[in-house]
């Protein structure tokens, strides 16, 4: 899973349904962590621990896959001020930036994946999402926190017999800016970042619980440091799509055997 994981950090920046554009925020110093479980009716369950750092036009989101010993470790740092992002492995002491500054070409991108429009639906599938503010409220330090209860139903008449799928997100939640510096727009989660939140899903599956705590809330002054590049760190290794292999240094040695890599895969698709 490690591999896979930071291979989708390092493209983390390109992919997106909705029209985008930037945001450069001038946030206060905030820190919030939070734990996220993910269990199933057989018990056990995925844990994974997120901490978020805002300070002016910087974001960093510290992500801490599992709690067993050797658990992997990743941050990523949206630099808004300077349109990119920094990706960091620490466990091998790698980095990479990934630019933002082809907004045109992304919504190109998004467009390729062949997502629907937030609205369109097939003839045979509908969505209805039922949100509802409770009006409640919660201080936590010094953010106001809103009740918000969200309801999506899913009736798909494709399937024989016809299925139904209920996903309710029951949680408090506030107002930050959009966390990697981008705006996609037209997105779902519209009641905010998550501080508290059980979403439970309901179908044809086993049901699916994803419980998320507040750990942390925290406005003491952030050290700029925490945004930028760590000393010691090498710069991972690019490959030629515009992404980065996030587990080896760019070198000439990795650089020769990516090559060789790629000119074997070719001969095999082309030769076998």
């Amino acid at each position: 899973m490690r591999h896979a994981v930071l291979a989708l950090l390092a493209t983390v920046a390109l992919g997106a349904a909705q029209a985008p554009r930037y945001v450069v925020p001038n946030s206060p110093d905030l820190t919030i962590t939070t734990r996220t479980i993910r269990s199933g009716p057989a018990g056990g369950g995925f844990t994974i621990r997120r901490t978020l750092k805002l300070k002016g036009a910087r974001q960093a989101t510290d992500t801490v896959f599992g709690d067993r010993p050797g658990r992997l470790v990743v941050t990523t740092i949206g630099q808004c001020d300077r349109r990119r992002t920094l990706i960091l492995n620490h466990d091998d002491k790698l980095y990479a930036f990934q630019p933002l500054r082809d907004l045109p070409r992304l919504e190109h991108r998004a467009g390729r994946t062949g997502a629907a429009p937030e609205n369109s639906e097939h003839p045979l599938q509908t969505m209805t999402i039922d949100a509802v503010d409770t009006g409640e409220r919660r201080q936590f330090g010094t953010l106001t926190a809103r009740h918000v209860i969200s309801t999506t139903t899913t009736e798909d008449g494709r399937a024989r017999p016809a299925r139904s799928t209920s996903e309710v997100r029951d949680g408090w939640y506030v107002d930050l800016p959009p966390v990697g510096c981008i705006d996609w727009g037209g997105s779902r989660a519209k009641q905010g970042f998550p501080l508290i939140e059980t979403l439970r899903s309901v179908g044809p599956e086993p049901t699916l619980t994803i419980t998320t705590e507040l750990l942390e809330v925290s406005a003491d002054p952030i050290d700029p440091a925490v945004f930028d590049v760590p000393a010691g760190y090498l710069s991972a290794l690019p490959r030629w799509d515009g992404s980065y292999d996030m587990t080896r240094p760019d070198t000439l040695v990795n650089r020769a055997a990516l090559l060789w890599q790629d000119v074997r895969r070719l001969a095999a698709k082309y030769w076998r």
